[in-house]
């Protein structure tokens, strides 16, 4: 149950999970289906945490130029991307946001 909570399962999912168990052999496939429904949600979340730091990084770039130059930088690197600029806010799955 630690190495579930710890990938972020919730409470209520390990407790179906720990009943499939005790279910036996017979539940596996719902086992499987349950732990790959996980690994989806797991890989989404992965992908806005690497967005999240990577703006957050450029951000930080931006802040570092500034500083040095002292000149307010015109543009994020970001930007360039096609991905937000200077001032996005990064919406998180509600999951995330622990809206769910």
């Amino acid at each position: 149950m630690g190495r579930l909570r710890s990938t972020g399962m919730s409470i209520a999912e390990m407790r179906e999970y720990t009943k499939l168990v005790k279910l036996g052999a017979s539940t596996l496939g719902q086992r499987r289906a349950m732990l790959s429904v996980h690994q989806q949600r797991i890989a989404q979340t992965i992908a806005e945490l690497t967005l999240a730091s990577r703006l957050v990084e450029e951000k930080m770039a931006y802040y570092e130029e500034w500083t040095a130059t002292g000149i307010e930088p015109v543009d994020l690197p970001a930007s360039k991307w096609g991905e937000p600029g200077p001032g996005t806010v990064v919406q998180l799955s509600a999951r995330r946001r622990g809206t769910i």
